[in-house]
């Protein structure tokens, strides 16, 4: 038999903690609790293990894993200790040590008289909770594969009103029925819809700020009445221009003027334009004679036909009708008016 050693006088003077010890493990333990530690539980505490072979053991129910208390079997020379562990759905499972493992004895406050705490023997063994625990990530995996494959399904338009829902909205839309979907989507284009578009181009739809829309509107409106006194300066210019530049020219003062703004920009226009009106100038001079003697030609309708001549060998026209045109310019115009004051006469 191995001879023990007792010690009688003990002093303590220091108590150190730490995480694994030298010797042998004591069979008390010493903690202290600090003050105001508040722990992840709420009902956190030690617990006792199941009896087995005339012996529990103690564990503290603060983390993630740990050791129990270390206890002696009856009859048995030597201690041991089990590791401990809590598993994924928060369950206490005791490893097995010196040939054995035990329960973790929970405490019930739901008694049905009386209301004094009674232990409860947890009957969950590891392989349960581990398989509990698979299957509750297998059906997390299905649900989510799930709603992968009903999102990829959504159309265009209810995929863009899906993504600006929030979570629980996204869940509640896939969960309707293609018919309410569509719905959905055609009430929020409804509820969006286009009510002005500026002449750049910019839309404004019903859910933007009134505000805005107005001030769109009143720009465009603003920028009209510009684009309108601008053009009307224009013709206005041009018209003076028509009158001054292109006087013999054929045709009203208003055709002259939109010819002069259809030209504007083309190279040489204006000066071609106000060749042709010199060139046409000449032919409203009285330059001829009549019988070859020098006498100049006082007649109206001998200009006119002067006029026409020039007119028709100009534009490479038959005399009839060059005298047609002649008649429809401002200076033919007037020697038809003296043609006939002078019939009148």
């Amino acid at each position: 038999m191995t001879k023990r050693n007792q010690i009688t006088r003990l002093q303590v003077e220091e108590i150190s903690g730490v995480d694994k010890a030298a010797q042998v493990p004591a069979e008390a333990l010493l903690r202290k609790r600090a003050d105001g530690l508040v722990t992840k539980n709420e009902f956190a505490r030690p617990f006792l293990t199941s009896e087995v072979r005339g012996h529990q053991h103690v564990l503290d129910d603060t983390g993630a894993g740990g050791e129990t208390s270390w206890l002696r079997s009856e009859g048995e020379e030597n201690g041991h200790s089990h590791s401990w562990v809590r598993m994924l759905d928060g369950t206490l499972t005791i490893g097995a040590a010196d040939g054995h493992s035990h329960e973790v004895l929970l405490m019930t406050h739901k008694t049905a008289s009386g209301g004094k705490e009674q232990l409860m023997t947890e009957t969950k063994t590891a392989a349960e909770a581990q398989s509990e625990a698979v299957q509750k990530s297998i059906a997390d995996l299905t649900t989510r594969a799930e709603r992968s494959e009903a999102i990829i399904k959504l159309n265009a338009a209810e995929r863009g009103l899906f993504d600006g829902f929030s979570p629980e909205d996204q869940s509640q839309f896939l969960a309707k029925s293609a018919t309410e979907r569509a719905d959905a989507v055609r009430n929020s284009q409804d509820a969006n819809r286009v009510v002005y578009k500026s002449t750049s181009g910019d839309e404004y739809r019903a859910n933007d700020d009134v505000r805005l829309v107005k001030m769109a509107k009143d720009r465009d409106a603003e920028k009209q009445r510009m684009e309108k006194a601008m053009s009307d300066l224009l013709t206005e210019r041009l018209t003076k221009r028509a009158e001054v530049e292109l006087s013999h020219c054929p045709g009203t003062v208003a055709d002259r003027a939109g010819i002069l703004k259809a030209l504007d920009g083309v190279s040489g226009a204006v000066e071609f334009l106000k060749a042709a009106d010199a060139s046409l100038a000449k032919a409203f001079t009285s330059q001829g004679v009549s019988g070859g003697g020098g006498v100049e030609l006082t007649k109206a309708s001998d200009r006119l036909e002067v006029l026409a001549v020039k007119f028709a060998s100009d534009n490479k026209l038959s005399i009839e009708k060059a005298r047609a045109e002649v008649l429809e310019t401002p200076e033919g115009g007037k020697l038809y008016m003296e043609m006939d004051a002078e019939a009148a006469a």
